[in-house]
């Protein structure tokens, strides 16, 4: 997907096009460690290291992170706004 404003690169796909098709998405069942993204640090306190980041790791962070700390319920409603700015 190119970035905002630049021509798309070949091979690459308009996000008009990537959004508009009527399809249903396709969920597959993943182990819990499964991998569901790298990132890799800043490398502000020595080397950028790579950090890896499990399906299930991830949805016990935020279900602590929302129920626990910010103290969430099912009939509560949340927005978090964030960036990738600071990896």
């Amino acid at each position: 997907v190119p970035l905002l404003g630049t021509d798309a690169p070949d091979g690459a796909l308009d996000w008009s096009s990537l959004t508009s098709a009527d399809v249903e998405p396709v969920f597959e069942e993943v182990p819990f460690d499964h991998p569901l993204w790298v990132l890799y640090s800043s490398g502000t306190t020595g080397l950028p290291k790579a950090i890896v980041q499990s399906q299930g790791g991830i949805l016990v962070e935020h279900l602590k992170q929302l129920g626990l700390h910010c103290d969430l319920g099912p009939d509560d409603r949340f927005f978090w706004y964030t960036s990738t700015g600071w990896m």
